[in-house]
C-alpha cells in the first residue's frame, strides 16, 4: 500500500513534499485504526462494567461519557506509537527512499486508465453534488 502511494504521488516530491515519509505515516495510521477500535471497545466495556451508560441521557451527558474514554484512549495510543517507534528504530528503519523491494511496482497502461476513470468519476460525482445542491 505504501508503495502504491509513493508511486502515485512521486511527481509531487519535486515540490519538496516528503512522499516516502507521508506514505509510511498513512500506512501506519490505517494499521492503527482497527487496533484503536478494539481498545475503544475494551474501554467502553470497562466503563460499562463500572456503571457508565453511553446511550442514555441528554446530549451533554453523552458527551461527558465519551470524554471519559478520550484520555485513556489517547494514552494507549501514545504508548503504542512509542512502542512502534522503538521497534522501528531497533530494526534499523531510517526512512530513506532507497529501500529494496521484493516486487517492484511497475505502472502499465491499464493503471493509468484506472487513474483517469477514477478522476473522471470523482469529478462527475462532485459536479452532480453541486448541481443537486443548487437545484
Amino acid at each position: 500500500m505504501a508503495d502504491g502511494l509513493e508511486k502515485a504521488f512521486s511527481k509531487t516530491e519535486k515540490l519538496g513534499i516528503p512522499i516516502h515519509e507521508m506514505s509510511v505515516i498513512v500506512m501506519i495510521a490505517f494499521r492503527f485504526i482497527p487496533i484503536m477500535l478494539d481498545e475503544l471497545n475494551l474501554l467502553m466495556d470497562a466503563q460499562a462494567a463500572r456503571g457508565a451508560k453511553f446511550g442514555e441521557g441528554s446530549i451533554i451527558e453523552k458527551c461527558k461519557g465519551v470524554i471519559t474514554l478520550l484520555l485513556p484512549l489517547f494514552l494507549m495510543t501514545v504508548r503504542r506509537s512509542s512502542d512502534l517507534a522503538m521497534a522501528m528504530e531497533a530494526r534499523g528503519y531510517t526512512g530513506s527512499t532507497e529501500t529494496s523491494r521484493m516486487y517492484p511496482l511497475v505502472y502499465e497502461q491499464r493503471d493509468i486508465l484506472a487513474y483517469v476513470i477514477i478522476i473522471i468519476y470523482f469529478l462527475l460525482f462532485l459536479f452532480w453534488k453541486i448541481i443537486m445542491h443548487v437545484i
